[in-house]
């Protein structure tokens, strides 16, 4: 299990969270797990809610997992795109990606990347 003390795993929960009760029933039963969290682009680029995601992985963190972040980026894509004149092309809601599209695609996501590792870093 993994050694966090009450009074500091208090420090580490938000006030309106779940007790520290709750908390350390998770912690024993997921402590050798890998926690995946997939995150909508959608979420990523509403400030408020992306400052939000930043905190509860910071928190994951704080409680000794190591998250891995799986993250969408299609509303950023799809604006890059329109943004130097690409149409976005999509058969049955899967975007087609010719060889000019996936250059596009994998700037926006490796910029995505930046944005979330440099915010977990402050």
């Amino acid at each position: 299990m993994l050694d966090i003390k009450e009074e500091e795993l208090k420090t580490i929960l938000p006030l309106d969270g779940p007790s520290t009760e709750e908390v350390k029933k998770y912690l024993e039963k997921y402590n050798d797990e890998y926690i995946v969290i997939k995150c909508g682009g959608s979420v990523l680029i509403d400030q408020n809610l992306f400052d939000i995601f930043i905190k509860d992985i910071s928190t994951l963190n704080k409680l000794g997992f190591t998250p891995i972040i799986v993250h969408g980026g299609g509303k950023r894509i799809s604006n890059k795109l329109n943004e130097i004149g690409l149409e976005s092309k999509f058969i049955k809601g899967l975007r087609v990606t010719d060889k000019e599209t996936i250059k596009v695609v994998e700037e926006v996501l490796i910029d995505f990347n930046k944005e979330i590792i440099n915010a977990l870093d402050q």
